[in-house]
């Protein structure tokens, strides 16, 4: 979603809650597809991760998913975390992969 569709974005941050498995990786790279879909060059390209960082469901190897924010760092599209929910937050996973 571009950034000047600033409602759209603020009703699906306000639908999220921290509940179930989270299948992080998959969900990781759904967002890179969709940003590489709406890439714009010379533009700034950045997934935007909000979640409890309790990877729970597929793809949660620190590394294995470190190595994929790298390559579409190098690709052009960065990655940014912000954490959400008060249940098993996991911080420490979430500042290494915006840190990548």
């Amino acid at each position: 979603t571009s950034g000047i569709d600033k409602q759209k974005i603020k009703q699906a941050i306000a639908g999220l809650s921290a509940a179930g498995g989270t299948a992080g990786g998959a969900g990781i790279q759904m967002a890179y597809a969709q940003a590489k879909a709406a890439f714009i060059k010379e533009g700034i390209n950045r997934i935007l991760l909000l979640t409890d960082g309790d990877f729970n469901v597929g793809i949660s190897d620190t590394d294995t998913l470190k190595n994929m924010v790298a390559q579409q760092r190098k690709n052009g599209i960065g990655l940014s975390t912000l954490g959400v929910g008060n249940h098993r937050f996991n911080d420490g996973l979430m500042e290494q992969l915006a840190d990548v």
